[in-house]
């Protein structure tokens, strides 16, 4: 969790560092719409995980056909990390 939320706040303080890495990894054409896509959402990096998140996502599976019933919060995330979440 701490790996994730230093990575997303370095991400939005700098998206040039997600270019660099794809740039790495993956061939000119891709990168170029890494680094677009990395930019633009960039402000929306965020490792909070709210309730109304996961009743969204619940009701998407079961439009689809993915979930039958309902998933609790508490275990689909694992809150005893909420604190990280703002480090």
């Amino acid at each position: 969790m701490r790996a994730i939320v230093k990575t997303q706040r370095a991400l939005r303080a700098n998206p040039q560092l997600a270019v660099k890495a794809a740039q790495r990894l993956f061939p000119a054409e891709e990168a170029s719409l890494i680094a677009y896509e990395g930019g633009a959402y960039a402000p929306f990096y965020n490792p909070t995980i709210t309730e109304e998140m996961v009743a969204h996502i619940s009701q998407f599976a079961r439009d689809i056909g993915a979930l039958d019933g309902e998933v609790r919060y508490g275990e689909l995330v694992a809150t005893e990390f909420a604190a990280l979440w703002k480090e």
